[in-house]
């Protein structure tokens, strides 16, 4: 019986799960948490302790213990986790077939069975996506499909309310974080942006700022930064690449907008990474 199980596909499925504690990314690498970014992925937020602030697309709302957050691929967000938050962020690659739905969840716990149910399932995922158990990957999908029927016999209860009625100004904040992803690698611009939305730079701008808290210079600025970080971190790609990639044509032009962002240079910040 093992060697027939051993011999089929449910031993080869490659679910390509990451799970990570929320206080260690907070540590090592908060930019990964906190940074507004369109993912590739789907994720998933475990909050366990304390609050914060979550961000899907320019809407930013709180949090507190005992809630599940649910993003699908491609929408910008940012977790902005309080001293002290615990839990966890799955991060699932957009090959895992996992059933969830294609529009942000807010869900929160009702009853100390429901939170058991949830911490076993991602302690689950947790031990099985490290495990070198040839059935660990299976195991690992297996309790992702869990999740994902919890998730999907609660998500009536959803709070986050992503269809819900948004102002002008609102949905042109959206559609520039959205037209920032887009033009990211080409050298995103207030103008051309601005443009492509059919307002003015300086409308775009007293939008952003009242939306978004930040200028759309700055929002720019940091994006190509944030971007920027997630390449140094995660390839090896030269600098010159890198800052290509992230719509800055001069390396000496990419240094410095790293450095007066991050505090350090690329090359310095890679070397922190490694060390």
């Amino acid at each position: 019986m093992d060697r027939v199980l051993a011999e089929s596909n449910i031993y080869r499925i490659t679910p390509e799960i990451d799970v990570r504690p929320l206080q260690v990314e907070m540590r090592n690498a908060p930019w990964r948490l906190n940074g507004l970014r369109a993912w590739r992925e789907r994720r998933l937020f475990w909050i366990t302790r304390g609050q914060g602030r979550i961000a899907i697309d320019a809407r930013t709302r709180g949090f507190g213990p005992n809630m599940l957050f649910y993003i699908p691929p491609t929408r910008i967000h940012a977790l902005i986790p309080a001293s002290g938050c615990r839990g966890y962020v799955i991060t699932i690659k957009d090959n895992v077939v996992t059933g969830m739905p294609d529009h942000p969840l807010r869900l929160k716990t009702e009853s100390a069975i429901e939170r058991g149910t949830i911490a076993s399932h991602v302690e689950q995922i947790r031990a099985e996506s490290t495990a070198d158990d040839p059935a660990a990957q299976a195991a690992c999908l297996g309790h992702l499909t869990l999740l994902s029927v919890w998730i999907a016999r609660h998500a009536a209860r959803d709070d986050w309310d992503d269809h819900a009625t948004t102002s002008a100004s609102q949905r042109l904040a959206r559609n520039f974080l959205t037209q920032l992803e887009a033009r990211l690698a080409s050298g995103p611009r207030v103008d051309r942006i601005a443009a492509a939305l059919s307002v003015s730079p300086a409308h775009l701008g007293r939008v952003c700022t009242s939306e978004l808290g930040k200028t759309a210079t700055r929002l720019i600025q940091e994006r190509q930064v944030l971007e920027a970080r997630f390449l140094l971190a995660d390839t090896s790609l030269a600098l010159g690449r890198i800052a290509s990639a992230v719509g800055v044509s001069a390396p000496a032009t990419f240094t410095r907008l790293f450095r007066r962002h991050a505090g350090m240079t690329p090359r310095d910040f890679r070397a922190s990474l490694r060390r």
